[in-house]
């Protein structure tokens, strides 16, 4: 997962950097890349969270579940942006569908750093609890 998630961190500044009408091919193969690095991290994430629920508190199981079906979700999603760039190229529906994923990821991420134990063990109504010395 570590290496998907390096990968994909490095692509992504690079979509932007080469413009797509002008390093048609360079914007492609990092978009790519970044979508799939990325959504295979999803999807692993989602699955090795599952398989390990029985580790964690009780009290994040309902979360837990939601990231294992989100990440299903982005299966389904990142197939229809592959099928919208086969059929349509970077045509509409493409751009929305591709920006559907990217709020998508955000999203699922938002997810799975605000719904779990250590996020409430380091704030404290919006703010960081300092360390009693």
């Amino acid at each position: 997962m570590f290496n998907y998630g390096i990968v994909s961190c490095f692509s992504l500044p690079l979509i932007g950097v080469f413009d797509e009408h002008k390093w048609t091919m360079i914007h492609g193969t990092c978009a790519v890349i970044f979508f799939g690095c990325f959504g295979i991290y999803c999807v692993k994430l989602g699955n090795a969270l599952s398989a390990n629920k029985d580790k964690f508190n009780p009290v994040e199981s309902a979360s837990i579940d939601r990231l294992k079906s989100g990440s299903r979700v982005i299966i389904v999603l990142l197939s229809a942006l592959l099928i919208s760039i086969i059929f349509y190229h970077s045509k509409v529906p493409t751009p929305f569908i591709e920006w559907a994923v990217v709020l998508y990821y955000s999203n699922f991420f938002a997810i799975a750093s605000y719904t779990n134990g250590f996020y409430d063990s380091v704030h404290e109504d919006g703010t960081l609890i300092k360390k009693k010395n």
